[in-house]
């Protein structure tokens, strides 16, 4: 994922945390918020983190994943007792499944690993011959038991949690090459923001319902009904759904805005 959108989407992050922050009794008394610095997890370049159910934190970073107890990191290299033996690369993403399997995407493709048996398995990606494998985005939607998979230049992908052999449709393409999923609430689609403020309103079976070109990266805001979304430049919601079609008729209007651009 190229530097560039990590900060992009780290600062939206980072802003609603603030804007959540400045509401607190502790922050309107002056008192502020008390950060630590993490002595075992700051020499890590983290890109993303999952909890499992024992309570261990699982860490992606630039050097491969780390199963996180609050005291010692230990890489997967440790864990994998059956299967390949993972590379030292960049993970970007991370999704645990109904079974508390560990989905791993990296640079060099999909993984698949059960802590409590620690088998490693590869993940086949139908890509083009000549199209990096790379995996900057997974989704786990508990309610279909399904992962959505963010993969080269522009993939997407979904599999069956429990039937990962092959995907359940064949390879859509978005523009960009660095994904954001967010399940949308009322159905068992995604929404997709891409690094080219591009948002893409996917079915379950990967068509695209709505596609809206905005002025800077649109985040959607997990559970809300209408859907609403938050950017650098506002906060936006679809009242309903729009009429247009997909890629024939062109991206869809952008978003109606419920506060001004400051």
């Amino acid at each position: 994922m190229p530097p560039a959108w990590r900060v992009s989407l780290g600062a939206l992050r980072w802003l609603l945390g603030l804007l959540l922050a400045a509401g607190s009794p502790g922050a309107r008394a002056g008192e502020g918020p008390s950060w630590q610095r993490d002595p075992v997890l700051s020499p890590l370049l983290i890109q993303q983190m999952a909890t499992d159910a024992a309570g261990f934190r699982w860490v992606a970073t630039d050097e491969g994943v780390y199963r996180y107890d609050g005291y010692e990191a230990v890489p997967l290299q440790n864990l994998v007792r059956r299967g390949p033996r993972p590379r030292v690369e960049r993970v970007s993403a991370l999704a645990f499944d109904g079974t508390g399997t560990l989905w791993i995407g990296s640079e060099t493709g999909l993984y698949r690993f059960e802590p409590a048996t620690g088998l490693l398995q590869s993940v086949t990606l139908p890509l083009a011959p000549d199209e990096r494998p790379e995996v900057n985005a997974l989704l786990h939607d508990p309610r279909t038991g399904r992962v959505w998979v963010g993969c080269g230049a522009g993939a997407v992908l979904l599999f069956a949690a429990t039937r990962p052999q092959q995907p359940l449709f064949p390879v859509r393409r978005v523009a960009g090459t660095g994904f954001y999923f967010t399940a949308e609430t009322t159905g068992h689609g995604v929404w997709v923001t891409t690094d080219q403020a591009m948002l893409y309103h996917l079915a379950p079976d990967g068509t695209v319902r709505r596609r809206i070109q905005a002025r800077y990266p649109l985040l959607p805001v997990p559970g809300t009904a209408p859907q609403r979304f938050f950017s650098r430049d506002g906060l936006y919601t679809l009242a309903r759904p729009t009429a247009c079609t997909p890629a024939a008729a062109g991206p869809c209007p952008y978003p109606k805005s419920e506060t001004s651009p400051t």
